[in-house]
C-alpha cells in the first residue's frame, strides 16, 4: 500500500465536478454514479435496481465526497503510519497495534486465520480501495457482546503527523482518500480491467458508464411500457364512450395516481341518473314527435308558472305593503285638501256635500250626458241664453248658469287635480299588485302539472305550500294597507324556483334527445 503522488490532481478535480454537478441530476442517476465510483462496470442486478430508483419503487443512495477522491488530497504526500484500537472487528483481539514503516516495505505475516485479512478490510474502508461487493466488516460472531466495527488510524500528510478515528457506517478523514488499497480481491478487478484502465482515466470511464446506464435504463422502461400496452384492454385502448363526457376523460387521463374511488364512482350511477336513464327508455320508446309536443306543453305551462311565482314573491314583499300604505295615505291627503275647498266655496249652496264621492259620480254623468247628446258641439257647462240644464231639463236662469260654471271651476281646480292624481296612482298599484296573485283555483293544475307531469311529488308538495302562504300575505296586505298603523305580518318565505328552473331545463335536455331521435 503506497501514496498516489501530486500528478493525480487533475483526476481528483474532475471527480469533484461530477460531485458538484451530480446534485441536480434525477436521484437514479446519482446512485448510478456512486455504484461506478466503486466497481467497473453496471450489473444487471444494478439496473434493475436503477430501474426501480427511477420509478420511485425504490430509494437510492446517492453519491457524496466519501465516495470519490478529496481534491485536497493529491497536492500532498500521505501514508499511513498505524491501525490501533480496533474492536468488534472479526475476531482480531482488541488492544493490538499494526503499525507500517515511513519508508519502504512493512511485510506482515502470520498463519491462516491470524487476521491478516481483517486488517486489509479495515484498510479499505479507511481509504480508497476498487474492491467488489462482500467487504464488509462483521463482529466477532462468538463473543457474548459485540457492537458496531471501530478503529484509529495514524497517517501522515506532508510529514505532519494526524489521526482520525472511524466507524463502519460513518466517513472518514478526506485526506485518507489518496491512498489506495491493493489486495488479492482488487486485483482481479485491475487485472481483469487492463485496458480500460490503461487508456480511460476515471472520471471519463465513470460519465461513459453513466451515459450507458441511461440507455440500458431507457431500454428497460421501453420494453415494460411496451409490454403494458400489450396487455391494455381495448376498452381502455379504444374506448367506445365519448371523450368529452366524465368516463370519456377518466379513460384519456387514466394513470398510476387515478384512485379506485373516482373509478368506482363513475362505475354506477346515481338516483338522479337512474330516473334520467328511466325518462329516456320511455321517451324512446314511444313516437318521439308525439313525446316532444307534450313536453313543449309542459315547457309552456312550466315557463308561465315560474313567471307566476316570480310575480307573487315580488309582490308580497314588505316593499309592495308599505308603497301601497304611502299611495293610500297620499290619496287621503289630497281628499282632504280638496273637501276643504268645497266646504268653503260652496257654504252657501242650499245642498249639501258639493264636491263628494257621490256629488262627483253625479257631475261625471252630467258632462258626459252634455258632451254625448245635449250640446255635443260645446264645451261643458253651456250657458248660453236659452241653455237647458242637463240634470233639471230646465231652462238655466243667470244663477243657475253661475253655479254651474263654479262647480266645473272647482272640478277643475288645482286641489280636485290632485285629488285625482292621487287617486289614479293608488287605483293602479291597487290593481297591479292584485293581479299577480294566485287564485285558489289555478293551484290544482300547478300542481299536477309539477307532481304528475313533471314526476317530482317532493317539490309539487314544497311549492302548493309555497303558494298557500304567499297568497295569504297578499291578502294580508291588500286588506291591511289601509290602516294608520301597518300591523306586523310573518317573514316572507323563500320559494322553490330553482329547482322549477332546474326542471325547466330538463325538460330542454329532454326535447333535445327527441329531437336528434326523430331525426
Amino acid at each position: 500500500m503506497d501514496a498516489e503522488d501530486g500528478d493525480l490532481s487533475n483526476e481528483a478535480a474532475a471527480l469533484a465536478d461530477i460531485l458538484k454537478w451530480s446534485a441536480d441530476i434525477p436521484a437514479w442517476q446519482r446512485d448510478a454514479l456512486r455504484r461506478l465510483c466503486g466497481q467497473a462496470k453496471l450489473e444487471p442486478a444494478d439496473l434493475t435496481s436503477l430501474v426501480a430508483i427511477c420509478k420511485a419503487v425504490e430509494q437510492g443512495s446517492p453519491l457524496d465526497a466519501t465516495h470519490v477522491r478529496d481534491p485536497a488530497a493529491s497536492h500532498a504526500v500521505v501514508s499511513l503510519g498505524a491501525l490501533h484500537g480496533l474492536s468488534n472487528v472479526n475476531a482480531l483481539a482488541p488492544g493490538e497495534r499494526l503499525s507500517f514503516g515511513k519508508s519502504g516495505l512493512t511485510v506482515i505475516y502470520g498463519d491462516n486465520g491470524a487476521g491478516k485479512s481483517g486488517y486489509a478490510r479495515v484498510l479499505k474502508q479507511l481509504c480508497r480501495a476498487r474492491s467488489p461487493k462482500g467487504d464488509a466488516i462483521l463482529p466477532n460472531i462468538y463473543a457474548a457482546a459485540s457492537g458496531t466495527p471501530s478503529a484509529n488510524v495514524e497517517f501522515y500528510i506532508g510529514g505532519q503527523k494526524r489521526n482520525a478515528s472511524w466507524t463502519q457506517g460513518s466517513p472518514t478523514d478526506a485526506m485518507l482518500s489518496a491512498v489506495s488499497v491493493f489486495d488479492s480481491r482488487t486485483a482481479n478487478v485491475h487485472v481483469e480491467n487492463t485496458n480500460d484502465l490503461a487508456y480511460t482515466p476515471l472520471p471519463l470511464r465513470i460519465l461513459a458508464g453513466l451515459a450507458q446506464a441511461c440507455q440500458d435504463v431507457k431500454a428497460k422502461l421501453a420494453a415494460e411500457i411496451k409490454a403494458l400496452q400489450e396487455q391494455t384492454p381495448a376498452v381502455l385502448s379504444k374506448p367506445e364512450g365519448k371523450p368529452e363526457t366524465e368516463v370519456g376523460k377518466l379513460v384519456t387521463a387514466l394513470s398510476g395516481k387515478t384512485t379506485p374511488e373516482t373509478v368506482e364512482k363513475l362505475a354506477g350511477i346515481n338516483a338522479d341518473e337512474e330516473s334520467r336513464l328511466q325518462t329516456l327508455v320511455t321517451d324512446l320508446a314511444s313516437d318521439p314527435a308525439r313525446t316532444l309536443r307534450q313536453l313543449q306543453g309542459h315547457e309552456t305551462r312550466l315557463k308561465t308558472t315560474i313567471d307566476h311565482l316570480e310575480r307573487l314573491a315580488a309582490v308580497v314583499a314588505e316593499e309592495t305593503r308599505t308603497a301601497l300604505h304611502d299611495a293610500h295615505s297620499r290619496l287621503g291627503t289630497a281628499r282632504r285638501a280638496a273637501a276643504a275647498a268645497s266646504a268653503n266655496l260652496f257654504a252657501d249652496e242650499p245642498l249639501p256635500d258639493i264636491g263628494s264621492d257621490v256629488w262627483k259620480s253625479l257631475w261625471k254623468a252630467a258632462r258626459d250626458y252634455s258632451h254625448a247628446s245635449a250640446y255635443p258641439e260645446k264645451g261643458f257647462p253651456v250657458t248660453d241664453a236659452g241653455a237647458h240644464c242637463v240634470l233639471c231639463q230646465q231652462p238655466l236662469s243667470e244663477e243657475a248658469s253661475k253655479r254651474l260654471s263654479s262647480f266645473e271651476g272647482f272640478v277643475q281646480a288645482e286641489s280636485k287635480r290632485r285629488e285625482d292624481e292621487a287617486e289614479t296612482v293608488y287605483d293602479e298599484a291597487l290593481e297591479d299588485a292584485a293581479s299577480k296573485g294566485i287564485t285558489m283555483a289555478e293551484v290544482p293544475a300547478i300542481i299536477t302539472l309539477i307532481r304528475d307531469d313533471l314526476g317530482q311529488e317532493t317539490l309539487a308538495t314544497s311549492v302548493r305550500r309555497e303558494i298557500l302562504v304567499l297568497a295569504w300575505r297578499l291578502r294580508a296586505i291588500l286588506r291591511t294597507h289601509r290602516l294608520e298603523t301597518l300591523p306586523t305580518l310573518p317573514q316572507a318565505i323563500a320559494v322553490s324556483l330553482d329547482p322549477l328552473r332546474t326542471a325547466l331545463s330538463g325538460l330542454a335536455t329532454r326535447m333535445e334527445a327527441l329531437r336528434s331521435e326523430a331525426n
